[in-house]
């Protein structure tokens, strides 16, 4: 028998050593850890940190039924827990119990503050048409991440929602910089300076969309249009 801290730091080192290298499934590492985890629990020394690791054992291994119930009694004795929360946020977002997902997330917020939080709250947020919510974690995840373009246009996009233009224009101009032949850059730009009543900025714009192709209906129609305005 171990030492319940010995024990436990040896289960927690095996777990992020197989979290760090996901080929280093090895089954005797794997067997070691539920050894060590199992023995503290049977030894009475239920605490979060123990359930939080071996809730991360049984993910490792897709065990989802069993991590999850690993994390949930991992929050039921330290409800402040907010790594476990977050844990218990991605299982339920990769079975699609997204409003569970959602809750677990939002609790996690209140404790912990993270990259990965912030973008798998934010995204989910954005997935389903809450954008308003959505803006603060990505916000937040961006600023670490400013080389992120996918969140970087999602985040566009959510200006766009919000009827923020001008950060619309802001964010796709810097789109522009490093994917500079996209298309739907240019007509987000050239829609959100229309939006703000810069008719002259956003002629410029259309004229460029208008280069992917000189027939475009739409595009020829607004060009009409801001020539009578």
């Amino acid at each position: 028998n171990l030492p319940i801290d010995i024990a436990k730091n040896l289960g927690a080192d095996i777990v992020i050593g197989i979290n760090v290298s996901p080929l280093r499934k090895d089954v005797s590492e794997i067997n070691n850890v539920f050894d060590v985890l199992t023995q503290s629990i049977l030894l009475g020394y239920e605490d979060d940190d123990t359930y939080y690791y071996l809730g991360k054992a049984y993910n490792n291994i897709d065990k989802k039924k069993q991590a999850l119930e690993s994390f949930q009694m991992a929050v039921k004795l330290a409800p402040e827990n907010g790594k476990s929360h977050f844990e218990l946020g991605v299982i339920y977002e990769s079975i699609f119990k997204l409003e569970k997902a959602l809750t677990e997330y939002d609790i996690a917020r209140k404790y912990i503050n993270s990259d990965q939080l912030n973008y798998n709250y934010g995204c989910l947020l954005y997935n389903q048409d809450n954008f308003q919510e959505a803006l603060e974690p990505l916000r937040s995840y961006i600023i670490n991440n400013p080389h992120d373009y996918d969140v970087l246009e999602i985040l566009g996009n959510v200006f766009i929602q919000q009827n923020r233009y001008s950060e619309a224009i802001d964010t796709y101009i810097r789109l522009i910089d490093e994917f500079p032949n996209q298309e739907i850059y240019y007509k987000n730009i050239a829609d959100s300076y229309y939006a703000l009543q810069n008719y002259t900025q956003a002629k410029i714009y259309y004229m460029e969309v208008l280069s992917y192709n000189e027939e475009n209906p739409e595009i020829l129609f607004i060009l009409g249009k801001i020539s009578n305005i």
